[in-house]
């Protein structure tokens, strides 16, 4: 979010800091996730080419639970 002041907008953020970890699923959790990957490629693969934003909105959900691990 940037800050915004009568006079304009206050820039003085401090550095970028990214973290990377590694998350090791166990046999099940990996099933899951590959699975549910799978579906999504294929359904990404049938929608190539629309652009409306009611039919890409869902998958784009699907994706960002799949990323943050909470489905």
């Amino acid at each position: 979010m940037l800050c915004r002041i009568k006079e304009g907008l206050v820039l003085s953020f401090p550095p970028k800091t990214v973290t990377v970890v590694q998350c090791h699923f166990d046999a099940v959790e990996r099933d899951f996730y590959d699975t549910f990957a799978h579906k999504l490629r294929a359904r990404l693969r049938e929608l190539k080419g629309l652009t409306t934003e009611k039919q890409w909105c869902p998958l784009m959900v699907m994706l960002l639970r799949l990323r943050q691990g909470l489905l």
